[in-house]
C-alpha cells in the first residue's frame, strides 16, 4: 500500500473511532446529527481514495471513485449545517432553505461524474491509472466548479465560526479553535503545504483527531449549546432588536404572538410603524410619532400604548 494510502487508512480508523464516539453522546444535542455527517463523508472519501490507491483495475477504482466523491460531495454541505447550528446563524435560522440549496450543486456534480462516459465533462478519464494522478491531469469543467463550490461552503462555514458572536466567550473560543483546525485540509487541497506527497489524508486524520480531543475536552455534546437567543427567546416579555434606522432586525417568539405574525415576517419592518398599528386607528399617527422620537433620542424610554383589545403596554426602549 502506498504512503497515501496508509494515511487514508489512518483518517479512516480515526474517524470511525470518532463517529462511534459521537454517536454515542449527545443523543439531545441538535449538533450530533451534522457532526455525525460530517465525519461520515469524510470516512466514505477517505475510504474511497485508499480503495483508489490499491486498486488495479478500472472496475475498483470506479468503486473507489463512486464511494470516495460521494463523501467529497457531502463534506461541504454538512461542514456548513454545523457551522450555522452552532453559531445558531440568523441569516440560516431565517432562511432554513439555504442549508438545502447549498447541497444542490454537488449533487448535480456527483450525478455527472456517474454519467462522466457520455459527456466527458467531469473527467478527461475514469481509469485506475488516471485517477491516481493529479486532478490537474484529468479533472473536466463540472469538477473544477463543483471544487469551488465546495471550498465557498467550508469557506463560509469556517467564517461562522471565526466571527460567531451569538455564543458565550466560552464557546466562541471553541468555535474558533474548530473552524481554524478544519483549514487545515483546505489548504493541503490547495496545495499549500510544502509537502511532497498528497498530504490531504494526514491533514484530514490531524483535524479529526484535533475536533475529537475539543469534543471530549469541553463535551461540546454533554449539554445543548446555549446563545443569546436561547436566552431570548425563553423570556416571557416581548424583547423586540432594532437597527440605528429602527428596522426590526429579530424578535422573540412573545413578540411573534404580540404582533400577530412570524419573525419573518416581521423583520425588517420599522419599529414605530409596526407597534402603532396595535393600537386604534385615530391614535396611530400620535403613537407612531412618539415611537419614532424616543428611537431617535437614543437614550433609555419608557413609553405606554392602550391597544384596540384594551390592554395596556409598557414599552421600554433603549440602546
Amino acid at each position: 500500500m502506498t504512503g497515501i494510502g496508509v494515511q487514508a487508512l489512518v483518517t479512516v480508523v480515526l474517524g470511525s473511532a470518532a463517529f462511534l464516539w459521537v454517536a454515542k453522546r449527545g443523543r439531545r444535542n441538535e449538533l450530533r446529527a451534522p457532526l455525525l455527517a460530517v465525519l461520515g463523508f469524510l470516512i466514505a472519501w477517505m475510504a474511497g481514495r485508499g480503495l483508489i490507491e490499491v486498486s488495479g483495475s478500472d472496475a475498483v477504482t470506479r468503486a473507489g471513485l463512486m464511494v470516495s466523491y460521494f463523501g467529497a460531495c457531502g463534506l461541504g454541505p454538512s461542514w456548513l449545517v454545523l457551522a450555522a447550528r452552532y453559531t445558531r446563524s440568523q441569516l440560516f435560522e431565517r432562511q432554513p432553505g439555504l442549508l438545502a440549496m447549498a447541497g444542490v450543486p454537488p449533487a448535480i456534480a456527483y450525478l455527472a461524474m456517474l454519467t462522466n462516459d457520455g459527456h466527458r465533462l467531469w473527467a478527461t478519464d475514469l481509469s485506475a491509472d488516471v485517477m491516481r494522478s493529479s486532478p490537474a491531469d484529468w479533472g473536466g469543467p463540472i469538477f473544477w466548479m463543483a471544487l469551488a463550490w465546495q471550498l465557498v461552503l467550508v469557506a463560509t462555514g469556517s467564517a461562522l465560526l471565526l466571527r460567531s458572536t451569538a455564543l458565550s466567550l466560552t464557546q466562541r473560543r471553541r468555535a474558533r479553535l474548530v473552524g481554524l483546525i478544519t483549514i487545515l485540509p483546505t489548504v493541503a487541497y490547495l496545495g499549500l503545504l510544502p509537502i511532497g506527497s498528497d498530504p490531504i489524508p494526514l491533514m484530514s486524520a490531524v483535524a479529526v483527531a484535533a475536533i475529537l480531543v475539543i469534543a471530549i475536552r469541553y463535551r461540546l455534546l454533554d449539554f445543548l449549546p446555549l446563545a443569546r437567543r436561547d436566552v431570548i427567546d425563553a423570556i416571557s416579555d416581548a424583547v423586540i432588536l432594532t437597527d440605528g434606522d429602527g428596522l426590526i432586525l429579530d424578535l422573540n417568539p412573545a413578540a411573534v404572538a404580540l404582533l400577530g405574525g412570524h419573525r419573518r415576517s416581521t423583520s425588517d419592518r420599522p419599529l414605530a410603524r409596526t407597534l402603532s398599528r396595535l393600537v386604534r386607528d385615530d391614535d396611530m399617527a400620535a403613537a407612531e410619532r412618539n415611537l419614532d422620537e424616543a428611537l431617535a433620542s437614543g437614550s433609555p424610554t419608557t413609553l405606554s400604548l392602550r391597544t384596540r383589545e384594551q390592554r395596556d403596554l409598557e414599552i421600554q426602549m433603549g440602546s
